[in-house]
């Protein structure tokens, strides 16, 4: 059985103004001084079987909490959905913003310095409503088949948990300087770049979705506001092809970055590594072959997950907040200060599932380690591209083995959850994969 679908496709320039802040403060020198390359919010609206679904992905860093739920509910509004219909996703490109509208009222509340743009957002907000509904008044175009195809990333991927013999995690950063550290093997990591591919009746591609696991940026921190590796890759793609509507996702890539291959050379990296990218875009859409489309189904879950306790108490947050001294400390220090004031204890987990026949898009939150990506490959009965960095709230979702051995990603201040996560996370992963 195939039923009937259809897509319309939509893109909104989100480009932040200079002056703003960048990656939500986190680096050491964090206001834009200039644009590189625009960011965009690229999506697409699958209607089948009487109702509309939309993925969407963003050059942004992190979409946090209240923040991310506006926008979705601003494509929820366009499109005329619920907004558990809607799927958004951060691509983790660092020089973008990291909104987070709830701590960062915190820091303006403290110190009075303004992080969040809301100006800027709203209009954003408006813009992507506005977008989404001109976008469906044109004719949507009918779905004829449905590709799924694989290419490894060459000398991009590596992991970023590099143990030593004594078992201590060392940290092998986006741009390493370490040799030592550097030169260590891959690791475990996704390799392959996996594409979903819609075609019309005549065979001819539509939308391209691409979906990749690791932290894309290699050239951060240079003030500029810029797309990355993922600008250049998806820029490229575009003008090779006009006529296919691309859209980025980054996977679980919480453990992953391109360290082990980045030279100090950002401006270059930015050029080589998002060349990389493209490049196994272009072979996945060589071997793509369309198919039929199956059946589809738009399956969700959501359950609570216990927040980690926290040990110090309000003043010492307010304290960072109100020092001296770098502001990525204050930021993570409101994230905190968050949480006991509205004395949150569990968070909602969302996981959706998306089924075309045999191909899956699995959508998740947060920055999620590769090993939940791998292990949701390895239990689905098909073919599966995964996307994460949904609603961020939680930063990174570790394994219980890498809160045993320590390292960036479990330390407190960078993740919401503690030991015990993954026995959560699993079993309803299996849940909604084999529904």
């Amino acid at each position: 059985m195939t039923d009937q679908v259809a897509l319309t496709t939509f893109k909104v320039d989100v480009t932040p103004p200079v002056g703003g802040y960048l990656c939500g403060g986190l680096h050491v020198q964090s206001v834009a001084v200039g644009v590189e390359t625009p960011l965009y919010l690229r999506g697409v609206v699958v209607s089948a079987n009487g109702s509309r679904y939309i993925l969407a992905g963003i050059d942004y860093c992190y979409l946090v909490g209240r923040s991310q739920r506006r926008l979705v509910e601003a494509l929820a509004a366009g499109a005329k959905v619920s907004a558990d219909q809607v799927s958004l996703h951060s691509n983790h490109v660092h020089d973008a913003p990291l909104i987070d509208e709830e701590a960062h009222e915190r820091i303006e509340r403290l110190v009075g310095e303004r992080i969040h743009d809301e100006d800027y957002f709203s209009d954003v907000l408006k813009r992507t409503t506005e977008a989404v509904e001109n976008a469906l008044k044109s004719r949507p175009r009918e779905v004829g088949g449905i590709g799924f195809a694989s290419h490894a990333v060459s000398q991009f991927a590596g992991t970023r948990r590099v143990l030593e013999p004594d078992g201590s995690c060392k940290i092998r950063w986006s741009v390493c300087q370490d040799a030592a550290i550097r030169d260590r093997p891959e690791g475990l990591i996704d390799p392959m770049l996996n594409q979903i591919v819609f075609y019309d009746h005549q065979q001819v591609p539509m939308v391209c979705l691409n979906f990749y696991a690791s932290h894309p940026q290699v050239s951060d921190r240079r003030r500029m506001i810029s797309a990355d590796t993922i600008g250049v890759a998806m820029d490229l793609f575009e003008k090779s092809h006009p006529e296919i509507f691309p859209i980025y996702f980054t996977g679980c890539a919480g453990d992953i970055t391109a360290g082990k291959y980045t030279t100090l050379d950002r401006p270059r990296n930015r050029l080589v590594f998002g060349v990389r990218l493209y490049d196994a875009m272009q072979e996945a859409l060589a071997k793509a072959r369309p198919g039929p489309v199956g059946r589809v189904r738009w399956d969700q879950r959501v359950f609570e997950v216990p927040l980690s306790q926290i040990e110090q108490n309000e003043a010492h947050f307010q304290a960072i907040i109100r020092g001296e001294g770098p502001f990525g400390p204050r930021y993570l220090a409101a994230m905190k200060l968050q949480r006991l004031e509205e004395n949150l204890m569990r968070y909602p987990y969302r996981i959706d599932l998306m089924r075309f026949g045999e191909i899956g898009i699995l959508l998740l939150p947060s920055e999620m380690v590769v090993e939940y990506q791998l292990y949701a490959k390895s239990h689905f009965r098909g073919r599966l591209a995964v996307a994460a960095y949904g609603d961020s709230f939680l930063k990174y979702i570790a394994t219980d083995e890498a809160f045993d051995q320590g390292g960036y990603e479990v330390d407190p201040r960078w993740t919401e959850v503690s030991k015990g996560i993954e026995a959560i996370i699993k079993p309803e992963l299996d849940r909604v994969l084999n529904g």
